[in-house]
């Protein structure tokens, strides 16, 4: 079976360094070229990372893609956030100033703390080619040199991390777009029992377009991202001027007498408080689309600001007594401009949601090819950006999820234990891996004890999570449980598989000693056998040359690998230099992919083409046969051990087509099957 997904990728011998080799069979001689990617170094001001292709240069155009892209989320959460706070501190009248100020002041510290200290001053600074996120940290950490580096247990947290991660974009568009709907019931008490059909309408719109791709639409998704800020800023300076004291909220005193008066109570509402910082490793992760200073730029100049202005307007609001059924936010919105603010919110709640599933897209994809889920079906939707990809497996599987969960939910509110759990967890895990990695790295530039008092914090609003568990919580660790377990069964298999490999596949000394003793003829054309394994012969090529007795004229085997950096620079991918040619009509070569590259054998087969025409001037690419080794897996193992490979074996069952995969011609594919028992 070929495939791209094999331990090796974890085991680089320099992490510096990703290798494109090309292998002399018959001497057993391989020459390493390499091409310098991206790692750690430390510098005087604190962690950056050196790239052999820096993000593009901020503008306003990046500016405005981030806000439409990456700050959706984030900037949504004001709808939902000040109303789950207030119904848990029954704050609700003029008498409620220590509260309502305390709560509020905690909301803006914890974005600054949170999202401008951890994720825009520090994260941003710890990149892989550009790229952020958990898997980009993963990485970087699968870099060090050091055996710890090599451990399972940053694949066991980068796993779980991405499982959260997914949780909560799961729980986004449901939560996002009821609290954007429920606005209606400001404008007639009767419209509630509408807000459940007419949100799982829009939300089958949306899934509906996904099919297009991001880029067909990502175009209007800054200007109205936009216009969102600036319309909670407008309402939030109406409800301030209204009641200019509240601007004392800013200091962070506040917050002292509101943990004193009811310190239980103002400890549980972290859980609520942390749903201001959702989105804020979409931030991080989107990073190698936008660039950090976009993104930054982005955050303090417009967004920030915002969400301070609509937080301080709303506590203006819940002062003066003047919240409404349809939440706090919407109730400092003047009534003549009601139904223009819910049309605003839906569309922003929609493009937060886009954002969310999109991410969820390329988190799958890239922990496919990392070797941490099943590979799926991808349609790569634009041509120039490789990272825009469309799973139609994940994206209705997402969709029936999400319908689901808002059918089961009912409204905004009673999801916000389960979404404050999810973001908590996701945001714990990446800061261990930072920690981690600086700990791996011994790059101490940037002061440890920061990053180290950040993740005890964090720490508190995870464990003021844990009792809402009973009243939702439990959803995001029931998703994310189950991921887990897949990905434990996905890598047991994948494990024992290589075993079956090594056990089946003979080395190339071997298969020269067949070929020599004359038994095998060769038949003209040219074979393309795909191996995961550069020291072994691929069982489609054994068999055919110990069962048929016939093998073609030339026979290239092709070997890639995958490196932990996004993408490959195109003159670094193979190096046709190094092709050795010992056994006449017999070449070994190996191509080298980031994880967010999609692989394409027709196309470096055309680069070697060009790049030495004395060894290929006269192969014709369209006249290639491809040859794939595909296991058929039959379940032979005792409970409990037979339970998990049962589940591996439907996974590779229900996985993408590999002739898709490749993008290889179906009519000069040949699949060659054998079973494996496990």
């Amino acid at each position: 079976m070929a495939s791209a997904y094999f331990w090796s990728i974890f085991m680089a011998s320099d992490p510096r360094h990703a290798s494109c080799e090309f292998v002399d069979i018959r001497q057993n001689m391989t020459q390493h070229c390499t091409a310098q990617k991206v790692y750690f170094e430390p510098m005087s001001n604190g962690i950056a990372a050196t790239a052999a292709h820096l993000p593009r240069k901020s503008s306003i155009g990046l500016i405005l893609g981030a806000l439409g892209v990456v700050f959706g989320d984030i900037g949504t959460s004001a709808i939902y956030t000040v109303t789950a706070l207030a119904k848990e501190q029954h704050a609700s009248g003029p008498g409620d100033v220590t509260t309502v100020y305390g709560m509020v002041s905690t909301l803006i510290w914890s974005l600054i703390l949170i999202v401008t200290i951890l994720y825009v001053t520090i994260f941003l600074r710890a990149d892989n080619n550009g790229e952020g996120g958990l898997l980009a940290l993963l990485g970087l950490i699968r870099q060090v040199p050091r055996k710890a580096a090599r451990r399972g247990i940053w694949i066991a947290l980068a796993g779980v991390g991405a499982a959260m991660f997914l949780g909560d974009s799961i729980i986004t568009p449901a939560i996002s777009v009821l609290s954007a709907v429920e606005g209606l019931e400001l404008l007639h008490g009767g419209l509630g029992a509408s807000v459940v059909p007419i949100t799982i309408v829009i939300l089958v719109l949306l899934f509906l377009l996904q099919p297009l791709g991001i880029n067909r639409v990502a175009k209007a998704f800054g200007p109205v991202m936009l216009l969102w800020f600036g319309a909670i800023t407008v309402f939030g300076l109406l409800a301030v001027i209204g009641h200019p004291q509240v601007l004392w909220a800013l200091s962070p005193h506040w917050i002292i007498p509101f943990f004193a008066a009811h310190p239980l109570t103002a400890f549980l509402s972290l859980g609520s408080v942390v749903l201001a910082v959702t989105g804020a490793e979409a931030l991080y992760a989107d990073m190698g689309q936008f660039g950090r200073k976009a993104i930054r730029r982005a955050w303090l100049f417009v967004v920030l600001p915002a969400l301070t202005v609509a937080y301080l307007g709303q506590a203006a609001t819940l002062v003066q007594g003047k919240s409404g059924p349809g939440g706090v936010f919407f109730a400092m919105v003047p009534e003549p401009l009601l139904v223009p603010m819910i049309l605003i919110a839906t569309a922003a709640t929609v493009i937060a949601s886009q954002a969310v599933i999109s991410g969820a897209f390329t988190v799958i994809h890239q922990a496919s090819r990392l070797d941490l889920m099943v590979p799926m079906r991808v349609v790569h939707t634009s041509e120039e950006e490789q990272h825009q990809v469309y799973l139609p497996t994940a994206n209705w599987t997402l969709a029936a999820a999400v319908i689901l969960i808002v059918v089961l939910f009912q409204s905004s509110q009673n999801l916000t234990s389960a979404y404050g759990l999810a973001v908590t967890i996701t945001i714990t895990i990446t800061t261990s891996l930072f920690i981690g990695l600086m700990i791996l790295r011994r790059d101490y530039s940037w002061p440890l004890w920061v990053a180290g008092a950040i993740w005890l914090i964090i720490l508190v609003f995870l464990a003021a999570n844990v009792p809402k568990i009973e009243s939702g919580g439990w959803l995001p660790l029931l998703i994310g449980g189950v991921l887990c377990f897949l990905m434990f069964c996905w890598r047991s298999g994948r494990k024992q598989m290589r075993r079956w490999r090594r056990h089946e596949e003979v080395k190339p000394a071997e298969f020269l000693e067949l070929l020599d003793e004359g038994n095998v003829s060769r038949v003209a054309g040219t074979g393309v056998f795909f191996t995961p394994s550069r020291d072994r012969i691929p069982v489609a090529l054994h068999v055919m040359a110990k069962h048929q007795h016939a093998i073609p004229e030339r026979i290239i085997l092709f070997t890639w690998q995958n490196v932990h950096v996004p993408a490959v620079p195109a003159e670094e991918r193979i190096h046709p230099e190094d092709i050795r040619s010992p056994e006449p009509g017999i070449l070994s070569m190996t191509a080298t992919y980031g994880y967010r590259e999609r692989i394409k054998p027709l196309g470096a087969l055309r680069e070697v083409i060009k790049l030495r025409p004395d060894l290929f001037g006269d192969l014709n690419v369209s006249h290639v046969v491809f040859y794939l080794s595909l296991p058929i897996v039959e379940v032979v193992s005792r409970p409990p051990v037979k339970f998990v490979r049962e589940i591996y074996a439907l996974m590779v069952r229900m996985r993408t087509d590999p002739v898709n995969q490749l993008s290889l011609p179906r009519e000069r594919t040949i699949i060659i099957g054998r079973e494996v028992k496990l």
